[in-house]
């Protein structure tokens, strides 16, 4: 009964910290985020938000229905880095390659 209780608080306490790590798993989004992806679960054409991450930062990815319109990647600043699956003009637009998604992927949210 000593070892079952024993090992019954590790398992609690490795849960309470487990969202405490240092690889970003378990981390809210930057509130500015937190509002776009809000606002997205709205939108009748979004499937699905997928969270990149990089070495040095973070991207979001907003996975829509929209055939020819782009799908945003932002940053942590809600700052646009790239478009995703868009047959726009590349003339003032960054495409996304593997630069952008050669990186762990996480579905944070999906319709």
């Amino acid at each position: 009964m000593k070892h079952f209780l024993h090992t019954l608080l590790v398992l609690s306490l490795f849960q309470m910290t487990a969202c405490e790590r240092k690889d970003g798993k378990c981390d809210p989004p930057p509130p500015c985020i937190e509002a776009k992806i809000e606002a997205f679960k709205l939108q009748p054409h979004a499937q699905a938000i997928i969270k990149i991450t990089r070495p040095n930062d973070t991207l979001y990815w907003f996975v829509d229905s929209i055939v020819d319109a782009g799908e945003e990647v932002l940053d942590e600043n809600c700052d646009q880095v790239c478009v995703a699956d868009c047959e726009c003009d590349g003339g003032t637009i960054v495409f996304c390659d593997e630069s952008h998604f050669g990186f762990p992927m996480e579905t944070i949210w999906e319709q």
